[in-house]
């Protein structure tokens, strides 16, 4: 006899593009099959997902229309993680019986803030996060970048329902921060978990002309002087014969 399982939620990333990063797809896997097994009983059932879409608002509001069961853990493409990263939000998020939270992960450029911000209400800004506890399980937040974002599935019915707007439509500023202010004008927290972290994928350009620098002395490398000191005079300029 077939057993009817229970819909717990769904974890889905940002497709719509032809590559999607290795080190992603290793991470990816590994968390399908960890959290399965490890939130998972006996009749229980998580939905994997993606969207096709890679226009931020659109994809975004796809998976939601792909949601099943109470939440949605989105993941962006271009980060990597442990195999219990989904395990351990939604063990916070359902201990805490929170609405949103976030993983936390850096930008990609120095000085490498996290993608986490709190509201200026002088300014109208949202500030990065600069420093928060560090022995916190949890943090509120104002906004936060959405590549690690969990939203329980009364949130985006209550904007849809009181704002009458979508929930990832563009207001003035990223599909992110836009989602984040309809939850300051419903008067819902937003969290973050800071030690359930995640690697920014970056992918550097590196060119030999720029990025080379000779070493001052070398072994077991080609010089036209042999091993020792590079002599610099014996190279050619450009156009030289």
């Amino acid at each position: 006899m077939l057993t009817r399982h229970r819909q717990l939620g769904t974890i889905a990333y940002m497709g719509g593009v032809m590559a999607i990063p290795e080190p992603f797809c290793n991470a990816w896997g590994k968390l399908c099959a960890y959290t399965q097994e490890a939130i998972c009983g006996e009749n229980d059932h998580i939905h994997f997902d993606r969207t096709k879409l890679s226009l931020h608002p659109a994809a975004r509001q796809d998976l939601l229309m792909r949601m099943r069961g109470d939440w949605i853990l989105m993941l962006d493409t271009d980060l990597s993680f442990e195999p219990d990263l989904a395990a351990r939000l939604i063990r916070l998020f359902e201990l805490n019986r929170l609405d949103v939270l976030c993983g936390m992960y850096p930008y990609k450029k120095h000085p490498h803030f996290p993608v986490a911000y709190i509201h200026n209400q002088g300014t109208d800004r949202h500030e990065i996060m600069a420093d928060w506890p560090r022995d916190a399980d949890l943090v509120p937040i104002s906004s936060s970048g959405a590549g690690i974002l969990m939203i329980r599935r009364g949130v985006c019915e209550r904007i849809v329902a009181e704002l009458h707007e979508n929930p990832f439509d563009l207001a003035g500023r990223g599909e992110d921060h836009s989602f984040f202010t309809r939850l300051r004008r419903l008067g819902i927290q937003a969290w973050c978990a800071p030690k359930v972290e995640a690697d920014h994928l970056e992918f550097l350009g590196l060119r030999t002309s720029h990025d080379y620098q000779p070493p001052e002395t070398f072994d077991h490398l080609w010089s036209p002087t042999g091993p020792g000191t590079f002599d610099p005079a014996l190279t050619r300029t450009e156009g030289a014969l």
